[in-house]
């Protein structure tokens, strides 16, 4: 009894003592960058942080008529001095149990009359792994209606980024570093003379994940073994693929982050097509079901038929290019053809054996052109990309 109730005691100090934050008197002071004299008014403002790229509001404030101000917080500290008609200004401060006075050298700037002004700072944090860390040299560009904007910056070691005076309204942040995923975050708000704060992350894309899931018949929702699934790059080319076992289970490990089209594929039914977006370094689950074609083994068997199928893609953008006209001749005789849909997709079947010659085509585009042999019992699929000066076929 005696141990247990040593224990709870130890447990509820440990409590309290995690719940203290030491704190050190703060003392800073406003000038004007050009004369010298103190500037009274100038809202301050104190961010605390760790070296895992965390902040946190630590004060908000405004300097006296002597421009200073005084204020407790912890040891590590962001301040960022704003007033209307000068460019903010952030001071790294590491204090503790000193009189050092933190000065804010503020430059005027020449604001346009009828022009509300707001800031926009923040921290970007890397997820690299299963670590976190702060994201330096990060750069972070605003973007209005699509357009980037004059106001670009790059994060400091610590991953701190300033916008400042910036025209009041919504915005959009795009945040790039090599290795890392570009990544553009909307409804970003700078208010009337204030300092809106936002925190991101940005993801590595040197570590590879895991893709997984199950294939299914779509009716029966029965598992479907045997059914081919391939991942491929922004060329159309196959990086890697697996086949779902007895279970319809399929995995595919070293998958790099960021989005990848897979294809799931198996005789007798229509293949399926995904973009995918992958970001954790964790797994990532895609479960599929399949549509059985209506009488495919009376025609790939008992006549000897085969299929052809496939996308076609516009070779710059990426989107899908429908009524693309898709034609299969044979000794320079047209045999039969179709249309791409709107998803750029398109079937042909009840072909037979041979060789053929096959041509896509859509006015803006050179026409792509390619020679098959098709076998008996067969589906054939083409990954086609058309661009204005030249085409790419990918079977």
């Amino acid at each position: 009894m005696r141990t247990k109730l040593y224990l709870l005691v130890i447990l509820l100090i440990s409590w309290l003592l995690s719940g203290i934050i030491i704190t050190y008197p703060l003392s800073g002071k406003a000038i004007d960058a050009a004369t010298g004299e103190p500037i009274a008014g100038v809202r301050v403002v104190g961010y605390n942080y760790n070296y895992r790229g965390n902040h946190r509001l630590a004060f908000d404030t405004i300097t006296g008529d002597d421009g200073r101000f005084k204020v407790k917080t912890s040891y590590q500290v962001k301040i960022l001095f704003f007033k209307k008609g000068y460019e903010t200004v952030l001071v790294h401060a590491l204090h503790g149990e000193n009189n050092q006075l933190f000065i804010g050298e503020l430059k005027p700037i020449r604001k346009k009359e009828g022009r509300e002004i707001g800031n926009i700072v923040g921290t970007v944090r890397e997820r690299a792994g299963i670590g976190i860390r702060p994201a330096s040299e990060v750069k972070v560009i605003l973007y209005i209606n699509e357009i980037p904007t004059e106001h670009i910056t790059t994060t400091d070691s610590l991953g701190f980024y300033i916008l400042d005076n910036i025209p009041v309204g919504n915005y959009k942040l795009e945040l790039s570093k090599d290795g890392y995923l570009t990544s553009k975050v909307d409804c970003v708000v700078a208010k009337t003379e204030s300092i809106t704060f936002h925190e991101f992350d940005i993801l590595s894309t040197d570590e590879p994940t895991k893709l997984w899931g199950q294939v299914r018949e779509c009716k029966k929702h029965k598992p479907l073994p045997k059914v081919k699934v391939e991942l491929t790059n922004e060329d159309g080319l196959v990086t890697s693929s697996d086949v779902s076992d007895n279970n319809g289970f399929y995995c595919i490990d070293n998958v790099p982050r960021g989005y990848t089209l897979i294809r799931f594929s198996r005789m007798g039914y229509k293949p399926k097509n995904m973009n995918v977006e992958l970001l954790w370094s964790n797994d990532t689950l895609v479960n599929v079901e399949l549509t059985p074609k209506l009488f495919w083994l009376f025609r790939l068997f008992s006549k000897k038929y085969a299929s052809l199928t496939g996308q076609v893609l516009d070779g710059e953008t990426g989107d899908a290019l429908s009524l693309i006209s898709v034609a299969v001749r044979k000794d320079g005789k047209m045999e039969t053809g179709t249309y791409a849909d709107f998803k750029g997709e398109f079937l042909i079947e009840n072909i037979l054996p041979g060789m053929y010659e096959l041509e896509f085509a859509l006015m803006g585009y050179d026409p792509c052109k390619m020679n098959v042999k098709i076998q008996s019992g067969t589906e054939n699929f083409f990954h086609v990309k058309l661009t204005g000066d030249k085409s790419i076929i990918v079977k």
